[in-house]
């Protein structure tokens, strides 16, 4: 039996630029400074974003002094609407009679 020998290659040395060159790897900090950045903004803007959201849709719970403004606020609001309502039914049945009245004077004679 015969013994074949197979040569090695051996591996390509790696170039030195894309290690690291002469002096600080100014790419791999900012990198790792934005990376840092992105997860202390997210950190930090993260509840108010989320806040911010929750007051966009409307589901803020108010404290009981705003809910019982709000609510005297609304009953005002429907008194007055009521009150609107009555006065320009009043203001049309002055209207009819304003103009009944006018119709009256015009068939007496002069």
């Amino acid at each position: 039996m015969q013994v074949i020998n197979i040569p090695q290659v051996p591996t390509p040395p790696m170039p030195p630029e894309l290690i690291f060159q002469q002096g600080p790897p100014e790419k791999l900090i900012i990198g790792i400074v934005v990376i840092v950045g992105f997860i202390v903004a997210g950190v930090i803007l993260g509840p108010l974003i989320k806040a911010l959201a929750r007051r966009i849709e409307g589901n803020v719970e108010g404290s009981p002094e705003i809910e019982a403004r709000l609510h005297d606020l609304e009953a005002r609001l429907a008194a007055g609407e009521q009150e609107r309502a009555e006065l320009v039914e009043r203001l049309d049945f002055t209207e009819r009679i304003v103009l009944e009245t006018k119709d009256r004077l015009k068939e007496l004679p002069r």
